[in-house]
């Protein structure tokens, strides 16, 4: 994690890298098969969000389009 956040440095950090990572852990564990799906319950599900580590926004679909084929889940 710490590599990851170095290699990011000062760039945006609009979607925190621990809290991205958070976010695909909670769709295995739940069994979203699509990011859609994972994205509608982050929205819905308030307290998710909080231990994800999200301040009450809600990632853009874009966020996980990027890297979505390196980790075998669907686009949104």
């Amino acid at each position: 994690m710490r590599v990851l956040e170095k290699e990011r440095g000062k760039g945006r950090d609009d979607d925190p890298i621990r809290a991205m990572w958070n976010v695909l852990l909670a769709g295995i564990v739940f069994q979203h098969d699509s990011n859609a799906k994972l994205l509608r319950e982050l929205a819905r599900n308030g307290q998710l969000r909080s231990l994800c580590g999200f301040n009450g926004k809600v990632p853009t679909p874009w966020a996980f389009s990027l890297d979505a084929p390196s980790r075998g889940r669907r686009d949104v």
